[in-house]
C-alpha cells in the first residue's frame, strides 16, 4: 500500500487464482485507487490483468479449443 496523501492511497498486488477444475494457476495484476471519506477507507477505482505468463497460457487454450471445434 502507497499512501499518496492523507486521502489517498494505492495498492499494487499480484493475485494468484485457480479453478476447481483447472491445474494452473493464473496470476493477475491488481491496482486500486482508495479514498479516505469520513466513511472510512473506499475503493474509488480498481483494475486487473493477466501477467504476461497467464495471458499466453490463455491464448494457448484458446487455440488449442478452436482447433478441436473447427474439426
Amino acid at each position: 500500500i502507497e499512501l499518496l496523501n492523507d486521502n489517498a492511497a494505492m495498492v499494487n498486488a499480484i493475485m494468484h487464482c485457480q479453478l476447481k477444475e483447472q491445474t494452473e494457476v493464473a496470476k493477475l495484476m491488481y491496482t486500486a485507487v482508495l479514498l479516505k471519506s469520513a466513511q472510512g477507507w473506499k475503493i474509488r477505482h480498481e483494475h486487473e490483468s493477466p501477467v504476461f505468463e497467464t495471458f499466453k497460457n490463455m491464448l494457448k487454450r484458446m487455440d488449442e479449443q478452436s482447433k478441436t471445434i473447427n474439426q
